[in-house]
């Protein structure tokens, strides 16, 4: 970076520099000298290990295991959540997720793949409270391997910021707009409720006012019902807009969840404030193909060949923020693209297949790198077959009989034509 415009420029650009010199240790944020509110991004050799700090750290988990972790939403992992939280607190630490995730990765509950999601989830929703200011008071401590949180999952640097740069762009382009009374930094965190319920009901289709009263129950922060609405924050924000300004909808504060009573039985009083978990959806008729593939242009082309047959086609961008759909989708085929700027086809082939759900699922490797290593190393992590690109409609349509037909006639599983290796991938 040649300029530090703004707080979040000038964050990018401290995390670059521990990068670039491979530094240990933590970046204690605030807004301000006299800020009491604090964040924290751990580092080991210039990679992001964990990011704390800031409002709702409860909200914050829940929100970033439904979209990577929904098994660890159940109610024996929030009993023992909640004993790690309340042992931090007592000990004046904030690392109770990190031993949460460390004990599901230790169990084989999560993947690395799962937990660099986590962290990227946390990375960009603390980044959100910095775009907008101009000051931010930034201080480096060093610390040794034994005083970080965890080591052994990280996110790259440039790759992180890559990911939260697009998210911060349009939550600045939002607050160019001028969202009247509001600053971009204190705005995710407040939950919006309906104060004029006639007034919405008359400008909205009578679906939208449903799933608005809903959802603007006064209990949901915006962060909370972006997810819900599987939108980004800012588009979720920016279709409220108009209530908003014109008071139909107002915001107010709301305090953090509560986890169960680790010494009582996780199930919430009838009145209690609850955490929302993710409803079962119903399976549509037709069979779904996935097409998990940062490029646009190459989802719309396997849709365009396969829609017209009959398949439902779900185009995920975001490999590890889709990580949710496929769980929720349960995909009968997955085209899985090989080169992702968060991640690599090999590293979630690899965490799809030591799930329940995609076990035996076909899932067949997208590239343009159609070489032998590259077969190789698919069939080691668990993939069915290869696919080099561009998608044609004489290369798809045969795999997709080969693993789908009988599907039609009787519904079944598909095993792969090799079972996955246990052993590390190869380098």
């Amino acid at each position: 970076m040649t300029a530090i415009t703004d707080a979040i420029a000038k964050l990018f650009y401290s995390l670059e520099l521990t990068q670039k010199r491979q530094a240990t240790g933590k970046l204690i944020i605030r807004l301000n000298e006299s800020s009491s509110e604090t964040w924290q991004i751990y580092v080991y050799l210039g990679r992001i290990v964990w990011v704390t700090g800031g409002k709702h750290p409860i909200r914050r988990w829940i929100r970033a295991m439904k979209q990577h972790s929904p098994h660890l939403l159940k109610p024996e992992w929030l009993s023992k959540t909640a004993q790690k939280r309340q042992g931090n607190l007592k000990q004046n630490q904030s690392y109770w997720e990190v031993q949460i995730l460390a004990e599901a990765y230790h169990h084989g509950e999560i993947d690395t793949v799962q937990g660099k999601a986590i962290i990227q989830n946390y990375f960009q929703e603390i980044c959100l409270s910095f775009v907008g200011k101009t000051t931010l008071k930034i201080t480096w401590t060093a610390l040794t391997v034994n005083e970080l949180p965890q080591q052994f999952i990280w996110l790259y640097v440039d790759r992180a910021i890559e990911a939260t740069s697009i998210e911060c762009e349009e939550w600045r382009s939002l607050f160019s707009e001028k969202v009247a009374g509001f600053t971009a930094s204190n705005l995710p965190n407040l939950a919006p409720v309906i104060r004029q319920d006639e007034q919405l009901r008359v400008k909205v289709s009578p679906n939208a006012y449903r799933v608005l009263k809903q959802g603007l129950n006064g209990k949901n922060t915006f962060l909370d019902l972006a997810l819900q609405f599987k939108k980004p924050i800012a588009l979720t924000i920016y279709s409220l807009l108009p209530f908003i300004n014109s008071k139909i909808i107002v915001t107010q504060e709301v305090s953090d969840w509560a986890f169960p009573n680790p010494q009582s039985p996780p199930t919430p009083k009838p009145n209690a404030l609850r955490i929302p978990l993710a409803t079962a959806q119903k399976a549509p008729n037709k069979l779904k193909i996935a097409c998990v593939d940062d490029s646009p242009l190459v989802g719309e082309q396997i849709a365009a060949i396969l829609k017209p047959l009959g398949y439902e086609i779900i185009h995920i961008l975001n490999p590890l923020q889709g990580i949710t759909t496929l769980l929720q989708q349960k995909p009968q085929l997955i085209f899985l693209d090989l080169v992702m700027p968060s991640t690599n086809g090999y590293e979630l082939c690899s965490f799809l297949r030591k799930t329940s759900e995609f076990r035996t699922t076909p899932i067949i490797i997208l590239t343009g790198q159609d070489g032998v290593f590259d077969r190789l190393k698919a069939k080691v992590v668990g993939s069915t077959d290869f696919l080099g690109k561009p998608p044609s409609r004489e290369k798809i349509l045969p795999l997709v009989q080969k693993y789908l037909e009988p599907q039609k006639s009787a519904p079944q599983q598909v095993q792969p034509p090799f079972k996955p290796i246990t052993k590390p991938a190869l380098p």
